[in-house]
């Protein structure tokens, strides 16, 4: 998990190739 990753998901910014799940706790790309 890339702590970066998920941190823009929490923010709410869709990132190509990256999956979101609810409550950013998860990041996949």
């Amino acid at each position: 998990m890339d702590a970066d990753a998920c941190l823009v998901i929490e923010v709410g910014d869709p990132q190509p190739g990256n999956l979101n799940l609810v409550g950013g706790e998860f990041a996949a790309n």
